[in-house]
């Protein structure tokens, strides 16, 4: 690619730049059916609470949220029926997950509690919060030049391959 600065009076040619072409990974949805929205997705709007957060996985610490998804599902407007504070309430709860490509599993954590659902003072853990449990019920996949995790699951969630 090469660059060229043209004015009324006179033309300056800048550096030339090769490009490279990447093999980019075909990622599937993690979720089947209608009525999913993604929220809090990433961007780096100040509202985003997936802005900026550190965690640890595998003992490796990973800047993990930056490009984190929230996926809710909706019906009539609302992402649940009844009471806010109980996780069953949410029409997202207990709905199976896929894999959003072949890979490898390299860590998965499994029998931590439900929180019970909140935000800011309203919030309150099942567990303490830790660096090493901040992640809840988790799987990690290596997908060769990439690694998806899923995170915040609910114990006994079910995951599932699904065939691309």
């Amino acid at each position: 690619m090469a660059h060229r600065v043209i004015t009324t009076t006179d033309s300056l040619e800048g550096a030339i730049i090769s490009t490279h072409q990447s093999h980019l990974q075909v990622l599937g949805p993690p979720l089947q059916g209608s009525s999913w929205t993604a929220v809090d997705g990433p961007g780096n709007h100040e509202s985003n609470h997936h802005r900026r957060g550190n965690l640890i996985l595998g003992g490796l610490a990973i800047n993990s949220r930056r490009y984190a998804i929230d996926w809710k599902k909706f019906r009539n407007g609302v992402s649940f029926a009844g009471d806010s504070r109980d996780v069953h309430a949410y029409f997202c709860y207990g709905e199976p997950v896929f894999a959003v490509a072949d890979g490898r599993i390299v860590n998965a954590k499994d029998g931590l509690p439900d929180n019970i659902p909140g935000h800011g003072a309203a919030f309150h853990p099942a567990v303490p919060l830790t660096f090493d449990g901040l992640a809840g019920n988790t799987i990690v996949i290596d997908l060769g030049n990439w690694t998806i995790c899923t995170l915040h699951a609910p114990p006994a969630q079910k995951f599932t391959h699904q065939n691309r």
